[in-house]
């Protein structure tokens, strides 16, 4: 089982999901009822609606194109968020 889930949304209807396993693996699975339902859309060519589960070779890319290209940008949604630019989690220190 993956520890990590997202559930995509395309137009209102759930599309899929990325999952990414302890070891980082990361994957999309198109939701089936979504594949063969009435006019679905791809959430990227790289991943036709063909195949049912696309691998991290397919995936990872997809995401990081949805990413800002300046790691100065990057920096302050990495803090927010508690991890670092290269997806290890970070200890929160707040100062009192």
């Amino acid at each position: 089982m993956a520890d990590k889930q997202l559930f995509v949304y395309i137009d209102g209807r759930r599309a899929g999901i990325v999952s990414q396993a302890n070891q980082g693996n990361t994957t999309f699975a198109d939701d089936e009822e979504y594949r063969h339902g009435a006019n679905p859309i791809p959430l990227s060519l790289s991943m036709p609606l063909t195949r049912q589960k696309h691998p991290s070779r397919a995936v990872v890319p997809f995401l990081q194109g949805l990413l800002p290209d300046n790691e100065a940008r990057l920096a302050r949604p990495a803090a927010e968020n508690q991890t670092s630019l290269d997806g290890s989690a970070q200890e929160r220190h707040e100062s009192r």
